[in-house]
């Protein structure tokens, strides 16, 4: 037995499966009358093994199918989703050095600042998809920061987040 055919069967496309299954199941499931009408009565007696295997193989593999491309279709709303909730969770405590970096966008209503590469507090932000480099071109004073649109928009909303000494 040649396992290259095998795995050629695995990558059939999902309508060729859904066509062979359903052909294999019309073949299992019909009357006696059918099948001797359409002279399918000796070759459904010999092989009814292999058409039963046949069916539940591309019914498996339909299936399997169809769920992996719903799947890829719905999982990017899934992942947005997902990300969107840690972001406004995420949102919700900031240590002083976050408020003060946060504060400066909201404060002089700019998208973007320059802050220190090195930075730890910096690049937690930049972890937490808060803020992203927006150049990857930098001056000794350090690298523009631009603010995500989700965030700076949901900080302008509560402003209490950034409970920072107005100076």
């Amino acid at each position: 037995m040649d396992i290259s055919r095998i795995t050629d069967w695995l990558k059939l496309p999902a309508m060729t499966l859904a066509a062979i299954c359903f052909v294999a199941g019309l073949f299992l499931f019909s009357s006696a009358e059918f099948l001797s009408t359409a002279g399918l009565t000796d070759l459904v007696q010999t092989y009814r093994g292999y058409v039963g295997g046949i069916f539940l193989v591309t019914l498996a593999l339909f299936v399997v199918n169809t769920v992996a491309t719903a799947w890829s279709l719905i999982k990017p709303w899934v992942v947005q989703a997902y990300l969107i909730w840690q972001g406004k969770k995420r949102l919700q405590v900031f240590t002083k050095e976050e408020q003060e970096i946060l504060f400066h966008y909201i404060q002089n209503q700019m998208r973007s600042q320059r802050l220190e590469i090195k930075s730890g507090t910096v690049n937690a932000l930049k972890r937490d998809k808060i803020i992203f480099r927006g150049s990857n071109l930098g001056a000794y004073s350090g690298f523009d920061f631009v603010i995500q649109p989700r965030a700076w928009e949901y900080l302008n909303n509560h402003l209490k987040l950034l409970r920072v000494s107005h100076r």
